[in-house]
């Protein structure tokens, strides 16, 4: 840290110092779904096929939100793929800069 003289005729002195930061960066190798592959059409026959008014006949909100979740659950992995967890270099990308940004940094270089 370094104590620097004041800014302009400012009666308050100026400060500098070095912040090091180390982030941990830690890369998902699971399996996950791969929802651009799913079966959209055979999820929405099967949901279509539930007689909805008897399944959530006077069932509390939250009994309704438990039954909804887990048949989504059941036919989210009946009909989604599963990828692995190798991750292609896009997914790698900071999600904060934009791929135009990331090209043409590449072409300054």
């Amino acid at each position: 840290m370094a104590h620097l003289a004041p800014v302009a005729k400012s009666d308050h002195c100026s400060l500098s110092f070095d912040y090091v930061i180390k982030a941990n960066v830690s890369t998902f190798l699971g399996s996950k779904f791969d929802y651009h592959k799913g079966d959209y059409t055979s999820i929405i026959a099967e949901l279509q096929c539930i007689e909805w008014d008897k399944v959530l006949d006077s069932k509390s909100c939250e009994e309704t939100w438990r039954i909804l979740r887990d048949k989504i659950a059941v036919l989210t992995e009946k009909h989604i793929p599963i990828r692995s967890g190798n991750v292609n270099k896009s997914e790698h990308r900071d999600k904060w800069i934009q791929r135009q940004t990331v090209k043409e940094i590449k072409d300054v270089k």
